[in-house]
């Protein structure tokens, strides 16, 4: 399946996929960069695409998004906070997790790369100025 046809179901059901969309776009954006330079240009591109489709819910559902984060962030600290609390007065040291973390790290020598690609791409597509940043497309 190309975009374009993905768009246009899309938007023959506004209702139901746009929302689902826009949010896993949004999450996506905000989340560390993929460290292929081509799958987060992509990813704007797309980005793009779907803010030209219907602005002002794309808008409304990025506030949305942002608003579920900070919530979930603040409920995250505060069970943290209420976790450790109790493991104090208990005596209960902190469980080890069964099975680390593991965190990618990106080919040697592209991170610095991936950084700066990232940190212009940000700032070339500000969605204040998607509008006037035609250059861009």
């Amino acid at each position: 399946m190309n975009s374009e046809l993905i768009q246009k179901m899309v938007k023959n059901n506004m209702s139901e996929a746009y929302p689902v969309i826009v949010r896993g776009l949004k999450y996506a954006q905000q989340g560390k960069p993929h460290w292929n330079q081509t799958v987060t240009t992509i990813t704007f591109q797309v980005i793009r695409s779907y803010v030209e489709m219907n602005r002002p819910l794309f808008d409304e559902l990025s506030k949305k998004v942002q608003t579920d984060q900070d919530t979930m962030s603040v409920r995250s600290t505060t069970s943290a906070a209420k976790w450790a609390t109790l493991s104090k007065r208990l005596g209960v040291e902190e469980p080890k997790p069964m099975f680390p973390l593991v965190l990618y790290n990106p080919p040697e020598g592209m991170e610095e790369a991936q950084s700066n690609f990232s940190d212009t791409l940000r700032s070339n597509l500000s969605f204040s100025s998607l509008q006037t940043n035609k250059t861009l497309m």
